[in-house]
C-alpha cells in the first residue's frame, strides 16, 4: 500500500471516529443517568482526539517499517577494486555530479612497464687485425664484435654485422702507416669509437728488364792534330752493360744509358805522329767492332 493510500485510509478512520465518539460514548452508560448536553459533547470530542492520536501512531509505524529508504542487508562478496572518500563541502549551490577515474593498481610483486632510457654506449672491439700489426696486403678485411643490433662503419662505409653482433668490412691501405677508426651506433643513438693502427709494407715494383740492344759502335774522326790525340766513339748496347776502348796507345770506357747508348772520348797520348793503329770497341758480352786511328800531332 502506497503512503497516499495510507494517508487517505487515516482521514476516513478520523471521520469515522468522530461520527461514532457520541455513540461510544452514550453507550458505555454512565451512572447518575444522562449526561448533560455540554458534558456529553466534551468527552465525545475527547474519545474523537484519542482516536485520532492512536491511529496516527499506527500509521506512522507503519510507514517507517515500510520505508524505501531503510537499509537492505546484503548478502553479496563482491567489493569494489577503490573505494573514494571525499570530503562534504558547505556550499548553498548545488554541485553537478562529478565523476571519478582511478588508475589500476599495480599488482604487488609486479615491475613497472616503464622503460628507462637507453645511456648506455655500445661495446665495440677489433679482434683483427692486431694493433700495430705489419701487413702485406693492399686490402684487408677488419673484423671485430659489437652489441648485436648495432650499425658498425668505417668513415661512409657501413660493415656487414651478423645477428650475433660479429662484423667485418673490407679496407684498402696506403703504403706506409695507415689508422683504420671505426664507430658502433645502438638503436638509443649512443655512439662508440675505436681504431687501430696497421702498417702495409708494399712490395717493391718489379725490375724491368733492359730492352734486347744490338751491340754497335762508331767513331767520329779517325785522326786528330790536337795533343793528346782523341777520338769520338759512341754506339748502342744493353743498358747498363760496360763498353771499352782498348788501344796499344790509349783507352777509354762508359756504361750504356737506360736509352741503350752509349758514348765515349777517348785519348791517344802515346800514339807515335803519323802512325795508323787499330782500335777496338767491344762489350762485356765479347760483341767487338774495329777502328783505325791516325795521331797527326807534329814532333
Amino acid at each position: 500500500m502506497t503512503l497516499d493510500d495510507r494517508g487517505r485510509r487515516a482521514a476516513q478512520n478520523l471521520r469515522q471516529a468522530v461520527d461514532e465518539a457520541p455513540l461510544l460514548l452514550m453507550e458505555q452508560g454512565i451512572p447518575g443517568g444522562r449526561i448533560p448536553g455540554r458534558q456529553s459533547r466534551l468527552l465525545s470530542f475527547a474519545g474523537a482526539f484519542a482516536a485520532v492520536v492512536l491511529l496516527v501512531g499506527v500509521t506512522l509505524v507503519q510507514v517507517d517499517l515500510f520505508s524505501p529508504d531503510r537499509g537492505t542487508p546484503t548478502t553479496s562478496d563482491t567489493f569494489p577494486v577503490n573505494t573514494v572518500t571525499t570530503e562534504a563541502v558547505t556550499s548553498t549551490t548545488e554541485a553537478p555530479a562529478t565523476t571519478v577515474t582511478v588508475p589500476p593498481t599495480q599488482p604487488p610483486g609486479t615491475t613497472p612497464t616503464t622503460e628507462a632510457r637507453d645511456d648506455v654506449p655500445p661495446a665495440l672491439t677489433i679482434t683483427y687485425p692486431e694493433n700495430g700489426a705489419e701487413v702485406n696486403e693492399e686490402s684487408l678485411r677488419f673484423e671485430g664484435t659489437t652489441e648485436p643490433g648495432a650499425v658498425v662503419a668505417a668513415g661512409p662505409y657501413a660493415a656487414k654485422v651478423s645477428d650475433d653482433g660479429r662484423w667485418s668490412i673490407v679496407l684498402l691501405l696506403n703504403p706506409g702507416g695507415n689508422l683504420a677508426s671505426f664507430t658502433s651506433t645502438d638503436a638509443a643513438g649512443n655512439v662508440t669509437e675505436a681504431s687501430v693502427s696497421v702498417t702495409y709494407s708494399a712490395p717493391a715494383p718489379p725490375k724491368e728488364e733492359p730492352p734486347e740492344v744490338a751491340f754497335t759502335a762508331h767513331n767520329k774522326w779517325g785522326s786528330c792534330s790536337e795533343s793528346p790525340p782523341y777520338d769520338e766513339y759512341y754506339g748502342t748496347g744493353k743498358p747498363g752493360t760496360r763498353v771499352n776502348i782498348v788501344s796499344a796507345y790509349g783507352s777509354g770506357s762508359t756504361t750504356v744509358a737506360g736509352s741503350g747508348e752509349w758514348y765515349v772520348k777517348a785519348f791517344f797520348a802515346e800514339a807515335p805522329p803519323g802512325k795508323t793503329f787499330e782500335v777496338k770497341a767491344k762489350d762485356e758480352f765479347g760483341n767487338k767492332v774495329y777502328f783505325e786511328f791516325t795521331s797527326l800531332v807534329e814532333k
